[in-house]
């Protein structure tokens, strides 16, 4: 897909470029049209870096870096003009984007690992610097107060919880890092982005590979995979996703599966269109077109090494799981995986909302299977009621 420039990048390339012109073109050029003052331009690239964040749109970010460098921001003038546009985005003013849940919200993690990002595109090497370093944490992992806890001793409990969220925190802002490290083409992001992403955690720290994916099932770990070598770093992740045994949990699997197909353009979130230029659809395009098609035969390996756990046998990552049939490609569809996810219907019986999602399924199912006409015993086609009334 072309990318068209809104305004704010539009301004934001023009005000690089004016700044960078040398004293000799700008000579040369009869009767140049009035050009704003610089403190405007710097305001224009600001709010092009602030929209970048609300929209996540790379290619708005290395844009307003390139400003900023031409501009000739340095230390502490370069910070302010970066925390001033950071403001903007968390407070979602500004900018103008907006992301896929259209309020412009921007995630703590994103704000740092991106300001990160543009600092360093601007010349600052310690920034650079800062975000490897958020991309060798290894946070020592900590678990969420339990309710015993809660009830016996609040303060304690509401200590830990502070405790686990900013455990919680740590682990996204590794992740952002190494999302952008890759979009820097940092050497080495492949294999720690896939180390980390299957390192096993406590069962309480799966919705931690839920988090920061902005939408549409992304995640920053498959994202970093596969922007650091979208070749090896798909091969890599089918891998994963076909391998036996319980070496990577079944809900990472289930996390990776729906990365994958949040980038080929196949998922959205809850039926909402996404924003066109987005570091999501700059990363999908670097897959293969047929990736949803290859994701046919992992998704039904998964589908048939689900096994029901007691007292909860529809999990989230089955629902996750199931809900992705929605967006398989028909033409790669076959019997066998529309066995293997009829089948969970028999596996659910004692789930309280079994029949919730036995309908699930079912709308599912009806997406793929052949239309047939209706016959009658004879095997001639049925031919349609008469209307009662002509």
């Amino acid at each position: 897909m072309k990318r068209v420039a809104t305004p704010a990048v539009l301004l934001g390339l023009c005000t690089a470029l004016v700044l960078s012109a040398t004293p000799t073109l700008r000579a040369e050029t009869p009767n140049p049209a009035p050009q704003e003052s610089l403190e405007k331009q710097i305001e224009t690239l600001r709010g092009a870096f602030c929209e970048a964040l609300q929209s996540r749109d790379w290619k708005m970010l290395e844009l307003a870096a390139a400003g900023f460098m031409a501009a000739g921001l340095k230390g502490k003038d370069l910070e302010l003009e970066m925390l001033h546009a950071e403001r903007d985005a968390a407070l979602g003013v500004g900018g103008g984007g907006m992301n896929a849940f259209g309020g412009g919200y921007v995630s703590r993690p994103q704000v740092i690992t991106w300001g990160l990002t543009c600092r360093a595109k601007a010349g600052d090497a310690s920034a650079l610097e800062t975000l490897r370093q958020l991309g060798k944490m290894d946070p020592q992992t900590i678990k969420a107060p339990d309710q015993k806890i809660w009830r016996e001793d609040p303060a304690t409990a509401k200590a830990a919880q502070k405790a686990y969220q900013e455990y919680l925190g740590a682990i996204e802002d590794r992740n952002q890092a190494l999302l952008c490290l890759a979009m820097l083409k940092e050497p080495g992001v492949l294999p720690r982005a896939l180390e980390c992403l299957t390192a096993k955690v406590e069962k309480q720290q799966n919705a931690v590979y839920y988090m920061g994916g902005f939408g549409g099932g992304s995640n920053a770990l498959v994202e970093a995979t596969v922007a650091a070598d979208p070749q090896e770093g798909l091969k890599k992740l089918v891998e994963i996703l076909n391998q036996e045994g319980e070496a990577v949990s079944f809900e990472t699997k289930v996390t990776i599966l729906q990365g994958l197909f949040a980038l080929s353009g196949k998922n959205q979130v809850w039926g909402i269109a996404q924003p066109a230029f987005t570091i999501d659809t700059d990363i999908g395009a670097l897959l293969p077109k047929d990736t949803a098609a290859q994701l046919v035969k992992p998704y039904t390996v998964l589908l048939k090494s689900w096994k029901p756990k007691e007292g909860a046998a529809f999990d989230n990552s089955m629902n996750s799981l199931v809900s992705l049939a929605y967006y398989l490609p028909k033409d790669a569809v076959d019997a066998d995986l529309l066995a293997a996810l009829e089948a969970i219907k028999g596996k659910i019986a004692g789930d309280p909302n079994a029949q919730y999602f036995k309908q699930v399924i079912d709308q599912a199912l009806a997406q793929h299977k052949p239309k047939t006409a209706e016959v009658n015993k004879s095997g001639a086609a049925k031919p349609p009621k008469a209307p009662e009334d002509f």
